[in-house]
C-alpha cells in the first residue's frame, strides 16, 4: 500500500487534484478529515460529474467513474446492507482484491485495509429508508449479495429492466451442469417431437444421473427442466428442488411432429434439404424456430 500523504497544505491548486491518487488512501474516506473533505468538494471533482437528462442514482463506493458503473452495475453495491463479517470478507477476497488498488499486496493485508475502508464508510453512510421522506423516490436495496431485495416505487420499462438485472447478478463463480434427457420412446423409433415418456434405457440414464449428482454433493443445487415428460422423468430422482420452464421445451416441429427423418425426406424433400443446410435458423412448416 502507498504511504498516506503528509502534506498539510490546503491551498493546493484544485486543477492538479488527482482523484485516483487520493481515493486509494483511507484518510480520504474519513469524514472528520477537513483537508480531504475540501479536496472532495473541489471544483476539479465537480467538473467531472456527468450531466444527463435521465439519472440512475446509486448508493455505493465513491470515486468510481460512470464507465466503471456501467460495466459492473452491481459491483460497488455488494457491501450495502451486509452485516455478516464472513460475507464481507468473502466478497472482498472474490472481487475487491482483483482491483488495481491491491496489486502486489498480500491478501491478508489487503483484506484488513479494505475492512478499515468500510469502517470509514459506515461513519457517514445513511441507508435509504422507505418509511421516511425518501419513500417518494424509486430505489432498490440489495442485502447480503442478493439474499434479500427491497424494490420501492419501480415503474416503467427501463426501471423494470434495471431491477431485473440487479436481481440476477452474483459476485461468486457458479457452475451450470447441462445434460440431455434420457432416451425416450420416440427416440427408440427415431421420431422427432412429441411428449413421450422415457424408454428402459432412458430410465437407466435417469438413475445414473441421480447417482452422479448425489456423488458430487453439489450445495444449493436447483434443477431446471422443460415441461416435457422425458426431461421431468430424467431429473425425477435427483434430490434437489426442481423447476419446470416452458422456455426449455423442445421447439415444435409443426407438420413434421412424430415423423422420422426418413419420412420427412420422403414427404417433404425440399424442407428436409432446407433444414440440412441451416439447422439453427430453420423452421418446420407450422412449427417453431429458436
Amino acid at each position: 500500500m502507498q504511504e498516506e500523504p503528509t502534506t498539510t497544505d490546503d491551498t493546493e491548486d484544485a486543477s492538479k487534484f488527482d482523484l485516483n491518487y487520493w481515493r486509494k488512501r483511507r484518510s480520504f474516506l474519513d469524514p472528520d478529515n477537513p483537508i480531504m473533505n475540501r479536496r472532495r468538494l473541489s471544483q476539479a471533482c465537480r467538473d467531472r460529474l456527468v450531466r444527463t437528462p435521465t439519472i440512475i442514482a446509486m448508493a455505493g463506493l465513491p470515486a468510481r467513474g460512470k464507465t466503471y458503473i456501467s460495466r459492473k452495475l452491481a459491483r460497488y453495491l455488494q457491501w450495502i446492507g451486509i452485516k455478516t463479517k464472513e460475507i464481507i470478507e468473502a466478497n472482498i477476497k472474490e472481487v475487491k482484491l482483483k482491483s488495481p488498488d491491491y496489486k502486489d499486496v498480500a491478501q491478508e493485508e489487503a483484506v484488513a485495509d479494505f475492512l478499515l475502508r468500510i469502517e470509514q464508510y459506515e461513519k457517514r453512510y445513511e441507508p435509504i429508508d422507505d418509511k421516511t421522506d425518501e419513500n417518494l423516490f424509486s430505489f432498490i436495496k440489495i442485502f447480503n449479495c442478493g439474499e434479500r431485495f427491497l424494490v420501492h416505487k419501480i415503474g416503467g420499462h427501463i426501471q423494470s429492466r434495471v431491477v431485473y438485472f440487479l436481481m440476477n447478478i452474483h459476485v461468486t463463480p457458479r457452475t451450470i451442469y447441462l445434460t440431455r434427457h434420457g432416451e425416450s420412446e420416440l427416440n427408440v423409433q427415431q421420431r422427432i417431437g412429441g411428449d413421450p415418456p422415457l424408454s428402459i434405457n432412458g430410465k437407466a440414464y435417469a438413475d445414473a444421473l441421480a447417482n452422479y449428482v448425489a456423488h458430487e454433493n453439489i450445495p444449493d443445487l436447483i434443477v431446471w427442466t422443460s415441461q416435457m415428460q422425458r426431461t421431468i422423468q430424467s431429473a425425477a430422482k435427483i434430490n434437489a428442488p426442481k423447476e419446470q420452464w416452458k422456455a426449455l421445451n423442445e421447439i415444435n416441429a409443426g407438420i413434421c411432429e412424430g415423423l422420422t427423418y426418413v419420412e420427412i425426406a420422403t414427404r417433404y424433400p425440399e424442407e428436409f434439404s432446407a433444414r440440412d443446410q441451416a439447422k439453427y435458423h430453420y423452421r418446420y412448416p407450422g412449427g417453431e424456430v429458436i
